[in-house]
């Protein structure tokens, strides 16, 4: 598969299975396509891990444009003490993009292609993590569905046009419900609250969510007892 592929306008992208002449369609594409099509059920989570040298592999289902700090915190990443020594990166030890560079600075956000956040020491390239040996978590799947404080939510980007939003500064939405519009020309999608709480602010093409989570610490150990289930 090529690392880049240049565009009719100069420009370049990362490489695709399509070009080496191959459809990938992974377990929670199929998910998608099917709740899409029988029952009617917006994207608006992402099935993701957390991982890192000294974190246990834990699997999560996250909202769409949670925080990928407030996520690392919940799965036990102690981000006050670790400011400034760990690096958040995006994807796996070769195919990824960084996240957060330093811990503390900025934050990440879960994307439509998140698959994971790989946790690791400050300026240590992420391939030197290729053959880290894991096992599957005990505890399954844990749902953060409801129990983030925010989330903000991209009408667009990289190959794809700004929706038109549907919503407003100031309006409460509920979980699922359409915040977006398709425009005509161009690829662009629709797009869907994946919390329930108020529209904080509406900037740069990103609505923010805020409200309607039960507390960080709350939702810390209601993750922690479904762990232990």
């Amino acid at each position: 598969m090529p690392r880049r592929v240049e565009m009719p306008d100069g420009s370049k992208r990362p490489g695709l299975p399509l070009d080496a002449g191959h459809i990938v369609n992974n377990s929670e594409t199929l998910l998608n396509v099917y709740n899409a099509l029988f029952l009617g059920k917006p994207v608006t989570t992402k099935y993701l891990q957390v991982f890192g040298p000294d974190l246990d592999l834990k699997l999560y289902e996250a909202p769409l444009g949670a925080s990928a700090t407030e996520l690392l915190s919940i799965a036990g990443v102690d981000v006050e003490a670790e400011a400034g020594k760990l690096s958040v990166i995006d994807g796996g030890p070769y195919l990824n993009e960084m996240g957060i560079e330093s811990l503390g600075e900025g934050d990440a956000f879960v994307r439509r292609t998140t698959n994971g956040f790989l946790v690791i020491p400050k300026g240590v390239a992420s391939k030197e993590y290729a053959d880290i040996k894991t096992k599957a978590p005990d505890e399954g799947v844990v749902s953060l569905v409801g129990r983030m404080s925010g989330v903000n939510i991209p009408l667009g980007g990289r190959f794809l046009k700004p929706a038109t939003a549907l919503v407003s500064e100031g309006d409460e939405v509920e979980y699922e419900q359409k915040i977006g519009e398709p425009v005509d020309e161009g690829f662009s999608i629709g797009v869907w609250a994946s919390m329930e709480g108020t529209i904080s602010s509406i900037e740069e093409g990103i609505v923010a969510i805020s409200g309607g989570a039960i507390p960080q610490e709350e939702a810390m150990e209601e993750a922690e007892a479904e762990a232990t289930r």
